[in-house]
């Protein structure tokens, strides 16, 4: 899936993925689609938990070899 900017959350874990998130979707602009990807079981609850309560898109998810991959779209 297509994506203007790529933020890695490995080995992330608690609140640090929604605060790099949230810095990340901060400075972009309305409609630019964010992929992040994580190895954190966890952000497959948290990410859409931080979509809905941001406001933001999430167009999709998919694991793929033990990483976690999410679209956000910046709304």
């Amino acid at each position: 899936m297509r994506h203007d900017h790529y933020v890695d959350i490995r080995g992330q874990c608690c609140a640090q993925p929604a605060i790099i998130l949230a810095r990340e979707i901060r400075g972009r602009k309305e409609g630019d689609v964010i992929l992040a990807v994580s190895d954190n079981m966890s952000m497959l609850h948290d990410v859409p938990a931080f979509c809905k309560e941001t406001k933001n898109i999430l167009l999709s998810q998919e694991e793929k070899e033990n990483l976690f991959y999410f679209w956000i779209q910046k709304k």
